[in-house]
């Protein structure tokens, strides 16, 4: 169970994410872990963003990804990593289960987004941002951060004030969606690579 919203303002980046995480064990319940990071910034200019029902055999798998992508500069390089890693190292072992990967970055000091969907029964979706916000999780809380920040103009916003923005629009959906979303929220900001 999860919500992470990453936004960017033509020269930042922030993700954000609740605190609750959920791991699906093999006989497919699911349980409150602590083992579970929805983010994770693998250098000061990119992140990873994992969401979804998965079990924890992925862990390693997204550990050894972080690793190897770890002084990797460029969103499309380290993108081309994870698609290589999600669609042929990660094995899905039925049972409804998927997730989406996604990385929050910089192309030649450009912020945006791209991601992965990996799902039983499916083939892998690659996809990329179109606007200055990237939303991944559950489809309802994700619905309502769509309506919440939708309107917002992003790309005006000074730093500070898009992390207050998102931290806010992120709040609202734990408030709203207390049953599958928890708090408190945790968020990081990313900064362009100096060359």
């Amino acid at each position: 169970m999860s919500l992470v919203i990453a936004a960017h303002n033509g020269k930042d980046i922030v993700v954000a994410c609740d605190s609750r995480s959920m791991i699906t064990a093999s006989d497919g319940s699911t349980a409150s872990s602590t083992s579970i990071e929805k983010v994770t910034v693998i250098n000061p200019g990119l992140a990873l963003i994992i969401t979804g029902r998965y079990m924890s055999d992925k862990l390693d798998v997204i550990k050894q990804y972080v690793g190897d992508v770890q002084n990797t500069p460029e969103l499309d390089a380290a993108f081309g990593v994870l698609c290589r890693v999600a669609t042929k190292e990660i094995v899905l072992h039925g049972r409804g289960e998927g997730f989406r990967i996604g990385l929050a970055g910089f192309n030649l000091g450009v912020p945006t987004f791209k991601c992965v969907t990996i799902r039983d029964g499916y083939d892998p979706l690659l996809e990329g941002a179109n606007s200055n916000y990237y939303l991944s999780g559950e489809r309802t809380p994700v619905e309502l951060a769509e309506a919440k920040i939708g309107g917002v103009r992003l790309a005006e916003s000074l730093t500070a004030a898009l992390e207050r923005t998102v931290r806010a629009v992120l709040g609202e959906c734990i408030d709203e969606c207390s049953g599958i979303l928890g708090g408190p929220v945790d968020s990081w900001t990313l900064s362009r690579p100096i060359r």
